[in-house]
This record gives C-alpha cells, sequence and structure tokens, in this order.
C-alpha cells in the first residue's frame, strides 16, 4: 500500500499484459501464427485490453464510490444543515458557522 506507483504500474500494465500472454498463446496455437504474426498482433490487442482493465477498473471505483456515499454520507452543518465539504470540516462555507474553538459553538 505504500508504494503506489508500483502497484499502479502493476494494474495498469503488467495484468493486462498477462492476459494479453495469455490470449497471444491460445490463439498463436490455435491458429497456427508465425512468431511475426503474433508479435503483430501483441500490440493491439494489448492496448484494446488495456483500456478494457482500466475503465473497468474506473468503473469499479465509480461504483464503489456512489455506494460508499450512500453507506456514510457527508455531515452535515449544525446551523443550517447543508452538507459539510469534507467529513473533518469545521467550518459550513454555505452559512459561514465555524466550530475551530468549542468557546464559540456555545454562543
Amino acid at each position: 500500500m505504500g508504494n503506489t506507483h508500483l502497484s499502479t504500474f502493476v494494474y495498469i500494465v503488467v495484468i493486462p499484459g498477462v492476459i494479453t500472454g495469455i490470449a497471444i498463446a491460445y490463439i498463436g496455437g490455435r491458429f497456427e501464427l508465425t512468431s511475426l504474426q503474433r508479435l503483430i498482433t501483441v500490440f493491439p490487442l494489448f492496448f484494446t485490453i488495456m483500456t478494457v482493465w482500466v475503465f473497468g477498473m474506473a468503473g469499479l471505483a465509480h461504483a464503489f464510490g456512489m455506494v460508499h456515499a450512500k453507506v456514510r454520507p457527508m455531515p452535515r452543518c449544525w446551523h443550517c444543515g447543508k452538507n459539510l465539504r469534507s467529513r473533518h470540516a469545521m467550518q459550513c462555507f454555505e452559512c459561514g458557522a465555524d466550530w475551530h474553538d468549542p468557546r464559540q459553538m456555545l454562543e
């Protein structure tokens, strides 16, 4: 989890590359392709698989975010009732209520 660049590389390049390798091995053996024909087939197939993989993961991330937003909605301002901008917000930008200082909330 600490090395995000490596995990991003694995998700975007390595996994689609492995899927492409398996597909080329299957296609090449099934249709008796030469090495040059397999090499020519690799690049468009890899980019197609990578595109589908990345957009599929983006769709899953969006769906997860939508579910997360429904399960754990944003907190509301104690003064006006509008949604705050973050879960740790201590100021409402709609009505100007500010509770950085606990003494101010009592007034």
